[in-house]
């Protein structure tokens, strides 16, 4: 018989139940990345459903054309104050633009 460690048996308990909380834990929403990919195909929708091209919408919302273009394609997350901006340059609520459930 092999002589255990004094902790051995506590942090083997102890990480045990972690990971069983960690299962037990539902998830609170789509992944940061998942998100940003779900607001980006949401404004490039409301976008589209009112045929206007990237450029018009970044000119009028004041953004940058390569700044709408990221978020669109959801590789940058599109902060409060950005939908804010797009979502008056197309007439919509701000909530429009976010994930549904």
């Amino acid at each position: 018989m092999t002589p255990r460690s004094r902790n051995s048996g506590t942090a083997g308990a102890a990480a045990a139940a972690a990971q069983s909380s960690a299962a037990a834990t539902p998830t609170a929403g789509p992944s940061p990345r998942e998100f940003s990919r779900l607001v980006g195909a949401n404004i490039r929708a409301a976008r589209e459903a009112r045929g206007i091209m990237q450029k018009t919408l970044a000119a009028v919302a004041g953004l940058a054309p390569a700044q709408l273009c990221r978020c669109e394609q959801g590789e940058q997350l599109a902060k409060v104050g950005f939908l804010e901006r797009l979502a008056a340059a197309l007439d919509i609520a701000p909530t429009t633009l976010l994930p549904s459930d």
